[in-house]
């Protein structure tokens, strides 16, 4: 039997499917967001062809998908209703999504460009973090641009919604390429009178000086925390001991630390170069009485030596794995490890000794494991 392939990612089975065969499959599926109908279509096989544990995984994956979709619904429709009862008028978006086979907590929202800056008030207090600078001329220029917002929620499932703003008549007349971007906006912040400076920032760039040494890549992306539910399993996938020396690169609000410092009792380095959240992490360290496990360094990864690391634990931007990874290879002592986990497909460059997908009830990943 061949699924359709624009619905599920399971090829012809010559006989009976391994368990590592379908876990495989698996990973390939959630890589591609077609979890729910690949293990739907895996179930449909000849009840030759899959095993019990590979039968008990597939329903696994099914159960959580649909789990994941009820609590996003559920969380959509509380937010909604805060918004309408503090006087914005916001309305689901899923056009671009089935809202029944949901890999991780999101759902996404319609509200009036004018009610923006309400609506962000309103949503911060609800525990969304934007991931924008909203003050100065950078804020007044992403305002009139920008049609989408992502914005994470700090909760147990690190919840992902994304705000549609319609955007304005004047900002339809100008290409997306000919709009100002965050490259411009961490070179000089304009006061709010002065938003349209960065017009000719963006001009100096499109004309191939002036920013010779500013990286492209964008400072917007959300903080997004691994789901609580899965760290556990993750500890376990990489064997961390009371003996490792654990750090988490990019630690956010320090979640993986403690929960590594509590479970494993190991030693937790944790790195994060925004102010905020590193100040989240230090208090959540306090909160739990774990300092004298886990420290928290604000700062770049790329101004600090850990080649004592016994673990590396990286919950990153795909983007930016292939260049971390082997400067750690090269920093790292023989026997160290570097666990990865993410939805989206890594790089082909990089080839983990060991890939597995990782799902319960309320949180799906895949996890990837390299062993120096």
């Amino acid at each position: 039997m061949r699924a359709s392939p624009d619905t599920a990612l399971v090829p012809d089975p010559p006989g009976e499917l391994s368990l590592d065969r379908v876990e495989q499959i698996l990973c390939a599926a959630i890589h591609a967001q077609k979890l729910r109908a690949t293990a739907e279509s895996l179930l449909a096989l000849n009840s030759e062809v899959l095993d019990a544990a590979s039968e008990a995984l597939a329903r696994s994956a099914i159960a959580a998908c649909k789990s994941i979709s009820a609590q996003s619904r559920q969380i959509q429709d509380e937010t909604i209703q805060v918004l309408n009862t503090c006087g914005v008028s916001a309305t689901p978006d899923n056009s671009d999504r089935d809202t029944s086979a949901l890999q991780y907590h999101a759902f996404a929202l319609r509200i009036e460009r004018r009610q923006l800056d309400l609506a962000l008030d309103i949503l911060a207090d609800l525990g969304f973090r934007c991931p924008a600078r909203r003050s100065g001329g950078e804020w007044e220029c992403r305002k009139r641009f920008l049609d989408k917002l992502d914005l994470i929620k700090v909760d147990a499932g690190s919840t992902r919604l994304v705000l549609h703003a319609n955007r304005s008549p004047g900002a339809k007349r100008i290409p997306k390429r000919l709009q100002p971007t965050a490259a411009e906006f961490r070179l000089v912040r304009f006061p709010k009178s002065l938003w349209w400076l960065y017009f000719a920032l963006l001009s100096a760039r499109l004309a191939k000086r002036f920013r010779k040494n500013v990286s492209s890549d964008s400072d917007d992306w959300p903080f997004l925390g691994t789901p609580v539910s899965l760290i556990p399993p993750l500890l376990e996938f990489a064997e961390v001991n009371s003996s490792d020396t654990l750090v988490d690169i990019g630690c956010g609000d320090g979640r993986v630390l403690t929960e590594a410092a509590r479970l494993k009792r190991c030693r937790c380095i944790g790195v994060e170069r925004d102010p905020a959240l590193a100040e989240l992490a230090r208090t959540r360290v306090q909160k739990l009485e774990l300092a004298g496990r886990v420290s928290i360094i604000e700062g770049n990864f790329a101004d600090q030596n850990f080649d004592q690391a016994d673990v590396v634990f990286l919950f990153l931007p795909v983007r930016s794995l292939a260049g971390l990874i082997e400067t750690l290879s090269r920093q790292l002592m023989p026997g160290s490890r570097i666990v990865v986990h993410e939805q989206e497909q890594p790089p082909p460059s990089l080839k983990p000794a060991l890939s597995r997908p990782v799902f319960n009830a309320s949180a799906i990943t895949v996890a990837h494991l390299w062993r120096l």
